[in-house]
């Protein structure tokens, strides 16, 4: 991805420290070839990844709004943030302004998710598994300050779209909780059961078993989310 990234921004920086180095490296890519060595440079530990003028040499993407474009890579930090709650901080800025999306490292998922979305009330995580076939985890809340839905699907660690499976969670989360607008699912299958390659950007993904999986997603979450209302 920072590859292609190179290929059409005017230049690409990334600032980085490991955990075990006295110091950080930094490194400048243009056209998916570095134009300069790393170089050592002071800084805590982490990555910064700096792109200046992006698709300015794809006249169709000069086209579109810059704001446009920036959404688009605010809701994929977001969504990435929520994943990698635990771990990793994340901080996304435009132009040298004051953070779009900055979070923490926390040990409770609905932190993270508060950040992007604001308060969050009437969660819920339902740990799911089928033997052989798929495990899941699958967090529902509601934001008191917004009404706009936010779901996110990760297959095997990536950030994915399955129509047929989120349409069907959704329907369930609807009926026996009309208030949760905030869906994340996260689900581990064995990597030969499923297919990138329905999708020009591998964004879709087909699951071999995906009747089963959903079957068992939507009987569960109906029957845990039916039990706590009562």
């Amino acid at each position: 991805a920072l590859a292609s990234i190179s290929m059409v921004s005017n230049l690409l920086q990334i600032t980085s420290k490991h955990t075990d180095a006295n110091v950080g490296y930094t490194s400048s890519y243009r056209h998916g070839e570095p134009i300069s060595h790393p170089k050592p440079t002071a800084r805590k530990v982490g990555t910064t990844i700096a792109v200046t003028n992006l698709f300015y040499n794809i006249k169709t993407r000069q086209n579109l709004k810059f704001s446009v474009e920036y959404n688009h890579i605010l809701k994929l930090i977001q969504a990435y943030s929520v994943y990698y709650y635990q771990n990793v901080s994340f901080t996304l800025s435009k132009r040298n302004k004051p953070a779009d999306l900055q979070t923490i490292p926390s040990t409770d998922r609905t932190h993270t998710i508060a950040s992007i979305v604001g308060p969050v009330s009437s969660k819920m995580e339902y740990k799911l598994q089928l033997d052989g076939i798929y495990t899941s985890t699958i967090w529902i809340g509601k934001s008191t300050t917004t009404n706009k839905k936010h779901f996110w699907l990760f297959v095997n660690h990536r950030l994915v779209t399955n129509t047929v499976l989120q349409r069907a969670v959704e329907s369930v989360v609807l009926q026996e909780a009309t208030s949760c607008i905030i869906i994340y699912v996260q689900i581990h299958v064995p990597p030969e059961t499923v297919d990138v390659n329905v999708h020009p950007t591998k964004q879709e993904v087909a699951l071999l078993h995906l009747d089963g999986i959903m079957d068992h997603v939507t009987t569960t979450l109906r029957n845990e989310m039916g039990a706590s209302t009562k």
